[in-house]
């Protein structure tokens, strides 16, 4: 092996641990589990984290419409419109350090609340990747 080729594969290392460190420790991607903020969640996944943190303060967050709620929602929801002016007003209101469960029709302005919801200061939200259409589709029952 030559100097140059030493000297090269040096520099690459020094690199790739400098991005490393800056990027505190996690490569792209990724999320330590324990990291607070907005964690994506499917269906299956979401049901097992409500029925094991059930009693334990969890909320589960429909922020869909009235009428869309009333078509069909998760047990145990709450409904708070995104669509409504006072919606941040609203989410203010409610408690920064419970868990919560956000989710709408597909998965969109859930998206968009729960990303409101961690610049409010919020640190454990997941949200339902697909929505009420993808806990409908892995067969799952919602309450009317």
């Amino acid at each position: 092996m030559t100097l140059y080729s030493i000297i090269t594969l040096a520099a690459a290392a020094l690199v790739a641990v400098s991005m490393v460190a800056a990027s505190g420790g996690e490569t792209a991607g990724q999320r330590p589990a324990d990291e607070e903020g907005v964690k994506e969640i499917q269906a299956r996944d979401a049901r097992a984290l409500i029925e094991q943190r059930k009693n334990d303060g969890l909320v589960i967050l429909d922020v869909r419409t009235r009428a869309e709620f009333g078509d069909g929602h998760i047990n145990g929801s709450v409904n708070l419109n995104y669509k409504d002016e006072a919606f941040k007003e609203k989410l203010s209101g409610l408690d920064r350090s419970a868990t919560y469960v956000v989710y709408c029709r597909s998965g969109r302005r859930s998206a968009e609340a729960a990303e409101i919801m961690e610049e409010m200061g919020f640190t454990d939200i997941y949200h339902l990747e697909e929505g009420v259409l993808g806990w409908q589709k892995a067969g799952l029952p919602v309450t009317r």
